[in-house]
Formats: structure tokens, C-alpha cells, sequence
């Protein structure tokens, strides 16, 4: 039998590595299920579901607007949060009567997020909770997102402690 040229046993070592990164990275960075403890995403994601995390989905990429991500609260240590993004670097949210606009424009939340309505911090039930959130207009920082819960006026979200920055981002909820 004839050895293999010396071309094709390269090849062939460099596939088998190839392979096995892809094993590692899969089994080390891929997708898992995490249960969800408050009611801050109702009415997409109710409390007790089980909801599937991405955490290499912005390994090479960032959140867009609309996008649930999971990420590390700024006010609290080793828990992990999942919020929708509204408003990306750059964007100027502030806060209207009853409601929340991002560059001057109210937000339109787009078709296939039913049963959301974002609300300001003027909405009555926010108010007497007397915590106060940040100033109006709140311009989104470089390398940080602006999320909100989709069950607003049960939420502590952005509007009370800023944006999420993009190093405390950790995956996006997959299959809402």
C-alpha cells in the first residue's frame, strides 16, 4: 500500500482538528435552557417557562432593536435577566406622556410582539412605587443597550438604572 501524499495527511489532520474545535465549541458556548423567575417578560415569557439562550449568538455580531437577550443586571450580582432591546448606541430614549419614544418617535413595537405596550415612568402604578428612575432624554452610551421588559409596568428595567452595557450582555432567548 502507497503512503498518502504528504498534502492530503495534512488536510486530513487539520479536518480532525477543524472537528473537534467545532465539538468543543458547541458543547462549551452553545445553547441551553434556563427557567425564568419573574413575571418582567409577560406576557412572551411567563413565569416558570423554560426559555432556550444562545450564548454565542453575538460572539461576532451585537443585539438589534427587538431582540430578547439575556445579560447580567447592573445592579445585582451573579443573576441573569432577559429583556428586550429597544435602543441601541447612540439613540436618544425619553420618556412621553403614557409612553416611551427612542430618536423623537414613539416606539412601534412590530407585529409579532402581541400584548406589549411599553410604558413610561409616569404610568401610576411606577409612581407609587416611589423609585425613581433616570433623567428624560437618556441618550444610550457607546457599547450598551437600552432593554425593557415586555410586562412594563412590572419591570426594573433601563428606565430606572440605564443601559445594559455590551460586556454584561451574555446571549439571546432563541424560538419567541
Amino acid at each position: 500500500m502507497t503512503p498518502l501524499p504528504r498534502t492530503h495527511r495534512r488536510y486530513i489532520v487539520a479536518r480532525a482538528v477543524y472537528n473537534w474545535l467545532v465539538i468543543a465549541l458547541v458543547t462549551l458556548c452553545g445553547c441551553s435552557q434556563k427557567a425564568v423567575l419573574t413575571s418582567s417578560m409577560s406576557p412572551t415569557i411567563k413565569p416558570g417557562a423554560r426559555i432556550t439562550v444562545d450564548w454565542t449568538a453575538y460572539a461576532l455580531s451585537s443585539p438589534k432593536r427587538w431582540d430578547v437577550v439575556c445579560f447580567n443586571p447592573p445592579i445585582y450580582t451573579n443573576q441573569i435577566w432577559a429583556m428586550r432591546v429597544v435602543a441601541v448606541p447612540g439613540e436618544a430614549v425619553s420618556f412621553a406622556a403614557g409612553g416611551i419614544a427612542v430618536n423623537g418617535r414613539a416606539i412601534a413595537v412590530p407585529s409579532h410582539i402581541t400584548n406589549v405596550a411599553y410604558v413610561s415612568l409616569d404610568y401610576p402604578a411606577l409612581r407609587s412605587g416611589g423609585v425613581s428612575g433616570i433623567t428624560s432624554p437618556y441618550v444610550v452610551p457607546s457599547n450598551s443597550f437600552f432593554v425593557l421588559g415586555d410586562n412594563s409596568t412590572n419591570a426594573l428595567d433601563s428606565r430606572f438604572w440605564g443601559a445594559v452595557q455590551r460586556t454584561n450582555v451574555l446571549g439571546r432567548v432563541r424560538g419567541l
